[in-house]
Order: structure tokens, then sequence, then C-alpha cells
């Protein structure tokens, strides 16, 4: 079954003279106008169609021919008083009555919408990528950090690379971290071995001598 289309100029949507119901009733009739016999349909049809009623059709085909888009034509000596419309013209010659596209209205400066913002943030938002080793080691020569790098890196390829239980951000603040924490926890030593090196290093007391 194929489908079918009815085609409207762009400049007779945008028109503001024109209310919605009258450019969906011109869709109908541009559509039925295509026929052999042309568009006859009565309100009954645009009524069940649009779910209106009758008199609000009425009123609409008289609006339309009042500002000259069409022309409704009554076959003299018809029992049924069948009626012909015919399309004049899908625009108005006042360019005045024409809406702005929607393109223009989001480009003004005063229109900084929160989709527009939204989408921004989203395009902003950074990815994390863990680095390699080398990686690594080329960011602590640069900026002079003491860190076992072999270490750092299979210590949080564990973990999933998280912080405590949040996924990591930014893995040159962490290096800088742990750098600044290596007097007091070094890179694979626990802080047992700390306290005992430094029970070893330190002179016994004067009453042991």
């Amino acid at each position: 079954m194929s489908k079918k289309f009815v085609a409207l100029e762009w400049e007779f949507i945008r028109d503001k003279s024109t209310t919605m119901q009258e450019k969906l009733v011109m869709a109908e009739i541009a559509q039925l106008s295509s026929m052999e016999k042309g568009c006859f349909a009565g309100n009954g049809h645009f009524a069940k169609l649009l779910g209106v009623k009758k008199t609000a059709i009425s009123r609409t085909i008289s609006s339309l021919e009042k500002k000259g888009f069409i022309t409704s034509e009554i076959t003299p000596g018809s029992r049924n008083k069948e009626r012909v419309i015919t399309i004049n013209k899908m625009l108005s010659g006042d360019n005045k009555m024409l809406s702005q596209p929607i393109t223009k209205c989001l480009e003004t400066k005063g229109n900084n919408t929160s989709i527009n913002n939204t989408v921004n943030k989203k395009n902003t938002k950074k990815v994390f990528k863990k680095p390699s080793v080398e990686e690594l080691k080329s960011y602590c020569q640069e900026k002079c950090l003491s860190v076992d790098c072999e270490y750092f890196f299979y210590h949080y390829e564990a973990n999933g690379w998280k912080v405590g239980k949040a996924p990591m951000r930014d893995w040159k603040a962490t290096l800088k971290n742990w750098h600044r924490r290596q007097g007091k926890f070094k890179t694979g030593t626990s802080q047992k071995q700390i306290k005992d090196k430094e029970f070893k290093s330190s002179p016994p007391p004067e009453w042991a001598l």
C-alpha cells in the first residue's frame, strides 16, 4: 500500500494570518484537488477528519475564502448542492505576516535555552582515559615526581581505576598526590616497616649504654 503525502509551501506554514486548523484544511483540500473531479468534499468530511464540529469547518472555509486562499463554487441545479473548492494561492502577498523561522530564533542572543546549555555540557564533559606506564613515566619526568609508575599503574588497574569508591577523573592529579605522600607512605612499604626502620636507625637511649 503506497503512502500519500501532502506538500504545502513553507511560507504558508509560517503565515501568521492563518490558524492551524486553516492550514490543516488547506492540506486536505490540496490532497483532494489532485483527484479528477477536484475537491468536492463537504464540511462533514473535514469535521470528521479533524475531530471538530461542522460549524467550525464552515467558519474555516469562509475565512480561507475571505483571505483569498480558496474559492468554493456550488454546482448550479445540483440537488445535493455539490461544492467544488479550488485553491487560488498558498500565501498572502504581505510578507510582514510571516513568522520568523525557528533557526533564526535559536540564533538570537537572548535565547540561550536550557537545551543548548545541556548539549554544551555534554560535549565538554571529559571522558577518563587510563594512562600507560610510559605516559606515567613521561609525566613524572616532566614534573620531577618521584613515583613508582609501574606500581601506580597496576594498583589502579586492579581496582578499576577508582580513588576510594569514586571513579578516577584525573590521573595526573592522583599521581601528584602519590608524590606528596612519598614521605609518609613509600611505594611498596607499609607503615610498620617505616616505623621499624626509624627505630633501628635511631640511637639507643642513655640508660641502655
